[in-house]
């Protein structure tokens, strides 16, 4: 099965829009804060991403004077979050593996102190990361 994700230049900005949120994907860590190393067969996909950027929500309604009216917004830039699997489009920025995805699609907000994070998850990097994990899957 083809694996992909979209390749954008790191100068590229972006805007999400609508309840699309961004988030730059974690992979497991090898070793463990404590230095116990993670066994392959342990790490898998790991559903768990930091919110960088969000859409100003889903448009319900239109105002009498034509602006839209809009679903608030639950996740907010600087959340981790716990996402569905085989949500959203994946792609590469700057060698860093982000994730784009309806506000729907997250399950849970996770707080992980940061020394405790980076103990067990690393940010998913192209080349670093086991890519059966990150990619999405494509019709073959």
């Amino acid at each position: 099965m083809a694996m992909t994700a979209i390749v954008v230049p790191e100068t590229a900005e972006w805007e999400p829009t609508e309840d699309s949120v961004i988030c730059m994907m974690y992979a497991q860590a090898s070793k463990s804060k404590g230095g116990i190393h993670i066994p392959d067969v342990a790490k898998g996909e790991v559903f768990y991403a930091h919110v960088v950027a969000v859409g100003p929500g889903k448009t319900v309604d239109i105002a009498e004077d034509g602006t839209p009216i809009r679903s608030p917004m639950h996740i907010k830039v600087g959340d981790d979050v716990v996402y569905a699997r085989f949500h959203g489009e994946r792609f590469i920025k700057g060698n860093t593996y982000y994730l784009v995805m309806p506000q729907e699609a997250i399950l849970t907000k996770l707080t992980i102190p940061e020394d405790d994070k980076m103990g067990y998850f690393v940010p998913a990097r192209h080349g670093e990361v086991d890519e059966s994990f990150v990619l999405a899957p494509t019709a073959a």
